[in-house]
């Protein structure tokens, strides 16, 4: 694997790295329009420009990031959705260059064909939301918000890491959920995934990203921050096939240790190429069952069920998506009208700003358990961690389907 850095800095782009094809590597998502990752720097090297389009079918083209920001900053603007690809950088030969992997872009703007039958809203919950049995707890982990920095890693840009406090089938995990709850409490199951990085250490800065770990005790959440064994960081690239079987053991663990409460809805969220992966796996026939919708952060303009996963993906799954400002802007996010109407929501209502310049577009009124909005956030780059205010926002809506 070779990882180009950039002197003095950290580098925010497309990340490049060589790496062998194998049989074995399992299902790999496309890779987001608009969408760069944190790299993780080494000793010296100058930055390159970055690249984009899809690679030829026999010989994939690696794609070399864009300048470091200041130490301290978050990265680069994304590349404008069809802007024509420079000519592809070819790394320096080490010990060995296998060929490059570099996943197709997904398409920017291509929507899910809207249902031809109506899908029935998820199951309703019942019983008292509060519960009514004896307080809960599990002697795994501590309750309340898992630790972590809630800054930045000096001179990165990358939002804190949190700390892996929990340990599911050999593989660490950054587990939150709430305090003082009694057995029967409605509770939601937010899966949160990282994006691209290789750097172990650091692979759990979805924690301080999307931080909705911060609303646990609050809103009854029971969030989970696995790592991928990817050497890349990347969810089912390069993992030897076990990515994909470790999250159904995190989901079923999950089920499994808070079996005396109730979760009523599961979420899958994703960072860039999380995202790309999220909006791929909530149409997994195994989670079918579970999964109530999706948080797409940064990882394109593709809807869930729009990534070759089946048109009826897109029919069962609640959507929300989010895009940094100066990574794409409102272009960096799916059209949801297809989806949205199907759901029986409105049409989308102009932007609104809930603040700072975050930027709501909703498709509002859907019928009940559905939700779809997106949200274009100001003066945000692609690793710039979402505001709180937007947290609360996505949280409350994820809410709102349980009611």
């Amino acid at each position: 694997m070779k990882i180009v850095p950039a002197s003095g800095g950290w580098l925010w782009g497309s990340w490049l790295v060589i790496a062998a094809c194998s049989s074995d590597a399992g299902p790999m998502p496309p890779s987001p329009s608009s969408s760069r990752d944190p790299i993780v720097p080494t000793a010296t090297a100058q930055p390159t420009t970055a690249t984009g389009g899809a690679p030829a079918p026999t010989a994939p083209a690696a794609t070399a990031p864009a300048p470091a920001p200041s130490p301290g900053t978050a990265g680069t603007a994304s590349a404008t959705s069809g802007r024509a690809a420079p000519a592809p950088v070819t790394p320096a030969p080490g010990p060995t260059t296998p060929a490059p992997v570099v996943p197709k872009p997904a398409a920017a703007g291509t929507a899910a064909p809207a249902p031809t039958t109506p899908i029935a809203p998820p199951p309703k919950p019942t019983g008292d939301p509060a519960g009514s049995g004896p307080m809960f707890s599990i002697p795994d982990s501590k309750c309340g918000p898992a630790p972590g920095l809630d800054v930045f890693v000096a001179g990165t840009g990358i939002p804190g890491p949190g700390t892996p406090n929990v340990k599911i089938g050999g593989r660490d995990v950054v587990l939150s959920y709430p305090c003082n709850v009694k057995e029967g409490a409605h509770v939601t199951f937010i899966l949160n995934l990282h994006g691209t990085m290789p750097d172990e250490t650091l692979k759990t800065y979805q924690h301080g990203y999307f931080s909705a770990h911060k609303l646990v005790d609050s809103h009854k959440l029971i969030v989970a921050t696995p790592i991928s064994k990817s050497p890349v960081g990347q969810w089912g690239n390069m993992d030897g096939g076990v990515d994909t079987p470790h999250l159904y053991e995190v989901i079923k663990w999950v089920y499994d240790k808070f079996s005396k409460l109730q979760i009523v809805g599961m979420w899958v969220g994703g960072h860039s190429w999380g995202s790309a992966f999220a909006k791929s796996f909530v149409c997994d026939p195994m989670i079918k069952d579970k999964v109530r919708g999706v948080i797409g952060m940064s990882g394109g303009a593709t809807l869930a069920g729009g990534l070759g996963a089946g048109a009826d993906c897109g029919a069962r799954i609640s959507q929300i998506h989010t895009v940094g400002e100066m990574e794409g802007g409102e272009g960096g996010v799916p059209d949801q009208t297809s989806v949205a109407t199907a759901h029986g929501c409105d049409a989308r209502l102009p932007p609104k700003d809930i603040g700072n310049k975050q930027m709501l577009y909703e498709w509002p009124n859907c019928d009940p358990g559905w939700v779809h909005f997106n949200f274009v956030m100001g003066n945000h780059e692609h690793i710039t961690a979402i505001d709180d205010p937007v947290v609360l926002h996505i949280v409350n809506a994820i809410k709102s389907t349980e009611k």
